[in-house]
């Protein structure tokens, strides 16, 4: 466990514009979550019967500009920050920091929800899952086979576990085997996902990727170069993820393969696009006021959907669900509100050092 694995040709540094760069797009992407998780107030059904209303459409678009590209994004980074952390560290502390900074957080975060959550849904306070049996608590807690219930985002925690898990042996392989890897990956997502190795094999797809950026240096090329090209390729993969999840639904429904292209398509050039812009802001004013929330991103990863769980009943007297009138204002308001609430905590904690690494992961949370 002493050992130090070396990848190919693999600079051991980050500059200070990569770092900084990571950063604001972690804000970014974090930020954009939110919306995917937005409280609606409908179900499944509700939601397809309204997905060509305005409303609907509107919440599609946010969904698909600020929260389809995120996970990608992260999963790049995380990549290319591993690749580099394996230079300088030996493979039992790279795991050991990992337990730390995502399975400990993942645990408590979880706890939290079923004792909140839960709790105030069998007091008869909200609608909420509730613990059903040993296996729901176990997989609520580990998302071994299946996503939460509760904390939705957490599948994304689990599977990046594994990548880091994995990281050791995949830093080491070849360009022509991490290609292939890619490929597989692609080719055989449902049978992955099926067998619960990984939730979202693509996240593995994406944390590859990050390999070979970091390896290849790749990073300064992809922040500066084809700006335009890629804000087209970006919108086309908008509108296309709009019009197959509105007007065309049930083309969409019966080509389920050309859906799944669509939404990696969507899904690149989103996570290119927003590098590209975290890359241009390091140099600016608004760039450095997006940096100083960075140490409670993680924080507002992990609680959002705690704080959107319990202020549903809120929502729904003083708002209404999705269709209402005052609803976009409340679904554009979504991160605002995560922000608070990340702010909040943050302010709880900081003065409790023990309690703050454990519900950080070891990050700073001021």
């Amino acid at each position: 466990m002493g050992i130090v694995f070396h990848a190919p040709d693999t600079p051991a540094a980050v500059s200070d514009r990569e770092a900084r760069a990571i950063r604001i797009a972690r804000v970014l992407c974090i930020t954009g979550i939110v919306y995917v998780h937005a409280w609606t107030g409908r179900g499944g059904d509700e939601l397809a019967q309204l997905a060509t209303t305005g409303q609907g459409v509107f919440r599609i678009a946010l969904m698909d500009l600020f929260g389809r590209s995120s996970v990608p994004l992260l999963s790049i980074i995380s990549g290319f920050l591993a690749t580099i952390s394996l230079q300088r560290r030996s493979i039992g502390r790279f795991w050991l920091s990992k337990l730390q900074s995502i399975l400990l957080p993942m645990l408590i975060w979880n706890g939290l929800a079923i004792l909140l959550v839960s709790g105030a849904a069998m007091r008869g306070w909200l609608i909420a899952p509730v613990p059903s049996s040993v296996d729901w608590v176990v997989n609520e807690m580990l998302a071994l086979h299946r996503p939460n219930h509760i904390n939705v985002q957490m599948p994304f925690l689990r599977d990046l576990l594994f990548c880091m898990l994995v990281a050791p042996v995949v830093t080491r392989l070849s360009n022509g085997l991490l290609i292939l890897g890619m490929a597989l990956l692609l080719t055989f997502d449902g049978a992955i996902s099926a067998s619960t190795v990984m939730l979202r094999p693509t996240i593995l797809l994406f944390f590859i990727i990050g390999i070979l950026i970091a390896r290849h240096r790749g990073r300064s090329m992809l922040g500066d170069r084809y700006p335009v090209v890629v804000a087209c390729a970006f919108l086309i993969a908008v509108l296309t993820a709009i019009a197959l999840e509105t007007v065309a639904r049930e083309w969409g429904a019966a080509h389920p393969r050309a859906c799944m292209a669509a939404g990696l398509f969507l899904r690149v050039a989103g996570a290119w696009l927003f590098w590209q812009l975290s890359w241009r802001l390091v140099r600016t004013p608004m760039g450095r006021a997006i940096e100083r929330w960075e140490p409670r991103m993680f924080l507002l990863f992990c609680s959002h959907l705690i704080l959107i769980w319990l202020l549903a009943p809120v929502f729904m007297t003083f708002v209404g669900p999705l269709g209402a009138f005052g609803y976009p204002l409340l679904l554009a308001m979504h991160p605002l509100l995560a922000l608070a609430f990340a702010g909040v905590i943050a302010c709880m904690i900081v003065r409790r050092p023990t309690l703050a690494r454990a519900l950080s992961g070891r990050r700073a949370v001021a």
